[in-house]
């Protein structure tokens, strides 16, 4: 499990509206990247990003998979109404794995018995857990389950390996930056669209009450 030295990124994104078609003309390809990391023997390489801010509000993320013996790459994304933007770093990986494991993986899987996974974020702290996770440490409370599932996938044959970088430093990880933002939107754009059975509308993004709170109706 390695990390390399880079700064923190702020969790808050903003700013004028980026053209997927014009990235920035310095940034590293992923095979670039891979280079720059002393990345050797890779099977895949996931160079993820996740947008969010507290429980209260949506959050999104994408993935760009980096299949090295074939060459091919994967973008997966998603996004939920609600969740943070912790859960957002996290789930770029978990979707990203659970995905290629059930269309490319098993094969791979079962001629190699095990897959050496390099992880690139610009999240500090989704690094930190992941080599605490990977080092078969206590789970981190936060997002537990998710974290399990992601142990689950290395004792299955996946062999994670964490860095951390600037996400202004790849094109991978502008392209992930840009399109998570763009699937927070979408998962946030479906508002007061479902109504409980007493014809009350039920927001989707509005926070819930404190425990213990008697909501009149």
């Amino acid at each position: 499990m390695t990390n390399s030295k880079r700064s923190k990124k702020a969790s808050s994104k903003s700013g004028p509206p980026r053209d997927p078609t014009h990235p920035p003309t310095d940034l590293l390809t992923l095979p670039q990247l891979a280079d720059s990391l002393g990345i050797k023997g890779a099977d895949l390489i996931l160079c993820g990003d996740g947008s969010g801010s507290t429980w209260q509000l949506g959050c999104g993320w994408a993935c760009l998979i980096f299949e090295r013996a074939s060459g091919a790459r994967y973008l997966t994304l998603g996004g939920m109404n609600l969740g943070s933007v912790n859960l957002a770093e996290l789930m770029a990986y978990t979707h990203a794995l659970t995905w290629w494991h059930a269309t490319r993986g098993l094969d791979m899987l079962h001629r190699k018995g095990r897959l050496s996974v390099h992880i690139i974020t610009d999240s500090q702290l989704t690094v930190n857990l992941g080599m605490q996770v990977a080092a078969e440490q206590p789970l981190p409370a936060p997002n537990r389950a998710y974290w399990a599932a992601m142990r689950e996938m290395q004792r299955t044959g996946f062999f994670m390996h964490w860095h951390h970088v600037h996400r202004n430093l790849s094109y991978g990880n502008w392209l992930c930056d840009l399109v998570s933002s763009e699937a927070r939107r979408a998962a946030m754009g479906i508002r007061d669209l479902l109504v409980d059975a007493d014809g009350q509308v039920l927001s989707l993004v509005e926070p819930p009450p404190p425990v213990g709170t008697t909501v009149s109706s």
